[in-house]
């Protein structure tokens, strides 16, 4: 009993915590106006979609070239009113919040129109991928010399590794990245026959 007890509280705690991180997203998206862009690229979608086939009518001869104007305009205020941007952000919280929980974040703004969530859920492989690798090297790596160091204190090699260590916290992940491209374009990158990520639309010479 005491163990549910203790399972159940744990419980509440994480979904208490995962809900305030919602509510917290929820806020500084509408505050910032990210929510607003978001809805409003939707909208923009359907109209452009909606415009289509007003313009299909009119060359069918179902309607008259004036006609599309009041119609849109029309429908740019039934969208408005739909999408809620009408009242303020605070007024939209709880559809942004059921936005946020769904993954609705609209589509990009290119030329195919891509889904935002569509794209991000591609890379998400490709990331776990790297992210498992590179924690299989560098754990196994950092308990060893972690526990060196605590062998050899106020040596050189404790100095050095102290050194790097603060140096590793200090430079940003990506800058590091950039340097090491820097670094290596020339001598190693530019020697590959074979490049282009994970997908690639070539495949390696015969």
């Amino acid at each position: 009993m005491g163990l549910l007890r203790t399972l159940l509280r744990r419980g509440a705690g994480i979904f208490a915590m995962v809900g305030v991180t919602l509510l917290l997203i929820c806020v500084a998206a509408g505050a910032s106006g990210m929510e607003e862009r978001i809805l409003r690229g939707k909208m923009n979608h359907a109209r452009m979609g909606y415009a289509m086939s007003l313009a299909g009518q009119v060359e069918s001869g179902q309607l008259q070239p004036e006609e599309v104007e009041e119609l849109m305009q029309t429908y740019d205020r039934e969208a408005i009113e739909s999408y809620g941007l009408d009242r303020p952000w605070w007024g939209r919280l709880l559809p942004t919040l059921i936005m946020v929980v769904t993954f609705d974040l609209g589509e990009a703004d290119t030329f195919m129109r891509t889904d935002v969530w569509g794209a991000i859920s591609e890379a998400i492989p490709q990331t776990l991928t790297l992210l498992v690798a590179s924690l299989v090297i560098s754990a196994p790596l950092g308990i060893l010399l972690g526990a060196s160091r605590a062998r050899r204190v106020q040596t050189r090699g404790d100095l050095v590794s102290s050194l790097m260590s603060t140096a590793s916290f200090a430079v940003p992940g990506w800058l590091l990245g950039y340097l090491l491209l820097v670094a290596f374009i020339r001598s190693w990158y530019s020697g590959l026959k074979y490049y282009g990520g994970f997908i690639s639309t070539t495949g390696p010479s015969a």
